[in-house]
């Protein structure tokens, strides 16, 4: 890839994503056909094998018409090792030749259940059902028994934005399982 910095980037082309040297059977064309679908506010069922490419097909062909219209996106996925992957595919493109030339961070965060991603050894410990934890996380909260929610409430109070809680969080993919 020519890493040449005379000219810049443009990520309005799906190329400039794929963190690949080339593509696989159908991978391009089936971009091709979610990047057009999604212009025409349509939807696109992607049904394909394990290693076919589903999930970097996917995020190539939406990335471009997120970058030029300035669009986030919501990226849902049934299990953990599903919501891993994603952050692994971003982690590629975040890395890839193209998308460093144009030097833009690329910010992701996965996020799961309360019961996986709450900090406090009561909760954890209990190993609850989602509406248990839920209702426990409610009642520590409450009764301001949750040291981890009152140091994001003083946290907020002192007009500090997002960013100055956790700046790790922005610039590149980060997984549930790394905070």
């Amino acid at each position: 890839m020519d890493l040449d910095n005379s000219e810049p980037i443009d990520f309005c082309n799906y190329r400039n994503f794929f963190p690949f040297e080339e593509f696989r059977q159908d991978q391009e064309t089936t971009i091709i056909g979610i990047n057009q679908c999604i212009e025409k506010n349509g939807n696109f069922l992607l049904i394909a094998p394990n290693g076919t490419g589903k999930t970097i097909t996917s995020l190539c062909g939406v990335f471009p018409l997120a970058f030029k219209n300035n669009l986030k996106i919501l990226y849902l996925c049934r299990t953990n090792t599903q919501n891993t992957r994603i952050i692994e595919e971003l982690n590629k493109i975040s890395n890839c030749a193209n998308f460093k030339k144009g030097s833009i961070n690329l910010t992701a965060l996965s996020i799961r259940g309360r019961n996986e991603m709450c900090l406090s050894k009561i909760l954890k410990d209990k190993k609850l059902k989602s509406e248990d934890a839920r209702d426990l996380c409610e009642r520590l909260r409450k009764n301001q028994a949750c040291n981890f929610f009152l140091q994001l409430l003083r946290a907020q109070n002192g007009s500090m934005d997002s960013y100055s809680i956790a700046p790790q969080f922005y610039g590149s993919p980060i997984d549930a399982e790394e905070i």
